[in-house]
C-alpha cells in the first residue's frame, strides 16, 4: 500500500473511543451535543466490527463504520501519521420495488482540521463501492436543510434531493404507544374490567388514542359487557 495515500477500512472494536469522539464532534457542529446518549459500551454492543482489534469483536451489530486514516507518511506538515481524519457510519436498507439491498448513511464526518482535502468525497465513493459489492442499487442519507454547504457538496457529487418525500420518525417515549398490543386490551374488555382497561391504557400513554372522539364501538364494548371483541373495528 502506498504510504503516502489515505486508507479507508472498516472499524475494529479498538476504534470505538475515536468513533464516539467523532459522534460528539459532529453533534457539537450541529449544536446538539446535549442529545448524544451513546457511550463506548453501547457502541461496542450495537455496532458491527471488522476482525483485528484487541477487544471482543461484535460481528452482528446493526451498523458498520468506515474509518479514514491519514497516510503513514502524511504530505502535510504537522499531520500525525495514520491519524483518524473522518468516518462514515452506515447500515443496510432495502428496495422492495427493485428487490435489491442498499445502504443508508447515518453519519458522514470529517474532522475540522482535515476538511477541504476531498476526504468526504472519498468516503462517499467508498460507500458507493460497498453498495456495488452487495449488488445494491441505492445509497441514501438525510441532511439538515440549514446545512447548505453540505447540501451543495452532495449535489456536486450527483446526489438528488427527494422533495416529494417527507421524513417520519418515532422515537423515545412515543415508542410504547405504538408497540402497545391493543388486541390484549380488547380481548379482555368486559363491563367488569372496563376500569382496568382504562388504567392499563393510561399506563402506556395511549388512553386518549383509544377513546379518541368517543368511538361508538368502544362505547359498546365498555358499556354492554357482552360485545364480542372479535368483531372490533377500532384500529390504531
Amino acid at each position: 500500500m502506498d504510504p503516502t495515500r489515505v486508507s479507508i477500512k472498516h472499524a475494529t472494536s479498538d476504534d470505538v473511543p475515536i468513533i464516539l469522539d467523532m459522534i460528539k464532534e459532529l453533534a457539537a457542529f450541529l449544536e446538539s451535543l446535549d442529545k448524544v446518549e451513546a457511550t463506548e459500551d453501547s457502541l461496542k454492543r450495537t455496532l458491527s466490527f471488522a476482525p483485528g482489534g484487541t477487544q471482543h469483536c461484535n460481528t452482528h451489530g446493526y451498523a458498520k463504520t468506515l474509518i479514514l486514516r491519514l497516510p503513514r507518511e502524511p504530505p502535510n506538515e504537522g499531520d500525525e501519521p495514520e491519524a483518524v481524519a473522518g468516518m462514515a457510519m452506515y447500515f443496510n436498507n432495502y428496495s422492495t420495488w427493485q428487490a435489491a439491498p442498499g445502504i443508508y448513511l447515518e453519519d458522514l464526518f470529517v474532522r475540522t482540521q482535515y476538511r477541504k482535502r476531498g476526504y468526504g468525497k472519498l468516503l462517499i465513493r467508498a460507500l458507493a463501492q460497498e453498495v456495488l459489492q452487495i449488488g445494491g442499487t441505492r445509497l441514501e442519507w438525510s441532511c439538515l436543510k440549514r446545512n447548505e454547504a453540505s447540501l451543495e457538496f452532495y449535489e456536486r457529487l450527483g446526489a438528488r434531493q427527494k422533495g416529494e418525500w417527507v421524513g417520519l420518525r418515532v422515537e423515545g417515549g412515543d415508542m410504547p404507544n405504538i408497540a402497545l398490543n391493543t388486541e390484549d386490551l380488547f380481548d379482555q374488555a368486559t363491563l367488569s374490567d372496563a376500569a382496568a382497561l382504562k388504567y392499563r391504557a393510561r399506563e402506556f400513554k395511549a388512553y386518549k388514542s383509544i377513546v379518541s372522539e368517543e368511538s361508538a364501538y368502544l362505547k359498546k364494548i365498555l358499556g354492554s359487557g357482552t360485545a364480542s371483541a372479535g368483531n372490533r373495528t377500532v384500529v390504531l
